[in-house]
């Protein structure tokens, strides 16, 4: 068994869990953004969920019901 087996990836190789949960708290950051009292974070948290795609859509729903 070699050392990168041992240590279980790659330089430069990520698994699929860790992506996942990269791509998660990314998400849940930005919809945390989406409550800031700055117009100009919120609507940049806004698009940078809107280029996040299809995990992204629970909190940009939610964002709807924000009267600003």
């Amino acid at each position: 068994m070699g050392l990168w087996n041992r240590l279980g990836r790659r330089k430069g190789e990520e698994t699929d869990a860790s992506v996942d949960a990269e791509e998660e708290a990314r998400v849940a950051g930005l919809a945390l953004s989406l409550e800031s009292e700055d117009i100009v974070t919120r609507w940049r948290a806004v698009r940078a969920l809107g280029e996040i795609g299809e995990p992204a859509v629970l909190p940009l729903m939610k964002g709807l019901g924000d009267e600003d």
